[in-house]
């Protein structure tokens, strides 16, 4: 398995594969950093805080992360950059290492891709739950590309769009299976709808 050594950015949320972050950047560190991955077209990984916060002193990342890149920049009204960057793969951190500047370096390795698997019939109405609370959340919230039959997206688009704690959408994100995925996110939804 491949190690791989990438800048991280530790958040109080969770970025999942193909999903969307808008952020904004003011912090030096994370100008270089944003700067240096648009350059070179690498990827930058998201990581949910365990421990700190997301401004000064580096904070302590939990173990499983996603990679993101940058996929849209602009200038804000108040002068910061604003970034959107996509979810691509899950990597597991092995070490970190604290630069001078605070900036959180990672040895990664890389997360194989859920298997791809059907929605099974008992989930189909998270399919439709999803697809009303998508068109609802218009155009705040939206997909670059849809794949309702595909287990593992409709998980992580369910796990964006629900208001769910962020240790919560971590054990999200850390679960192999969609299909346990999709049955624990079934629970969460009756328990939601019940309360």
């Amino acid at each position: 398995m491949d190690i791989l050594t990438i800048p991280l950015f530790p958040l109080h949320t969770v970025l999942f594969p193909g999903g969307r972050l808008p952020l904004r950047i003011f912090e030096p560190r994370y100008l270089d950093m944003i700067s240096h991955c648009v350059k070179t077209e690498s990827p930058f990984g998201v990581c949910l805080i365990d421990n700190g916060g997301e401004a000064g002193i580096a904070a302590r990342p939990r173990e499983i992360g996603t990679l993101a890149t940058v996929t849209d920049w602009n200038r804000l009204p108040d002068g910061l950059l604003g970034v959107i960057a996509e979810g691509g793969t899950r990597f597991c951190l092995r070490s970190t290492t604290v630069e001078r500047n605070q900036l959180l370096t990672g040895q990664i390795a890389l997360i194989p891709d859920d298997t791809l698997a059907d929605v099974p019939s008992d989930s189909l109405e998270l399919v439709e739950l999803l697809k009303h609370l998508i068109k609802e959340t218009s155009p705040s919230y939206s997909v670059s590309e849809d794949k309702f039959d595909d287990a593992a997206w409709i998980g992580f688009r369910l796990a964006e769009v629900l208001p769910l704690e962020p240790g919560f959408k971590q054990q999200l994100l850390e679960m192999s299976s969609p299909i346990d995925r999709l049955q624990l996110l079934h629970e969460v939804v009756e328990d939601l709808t019940e309360g």
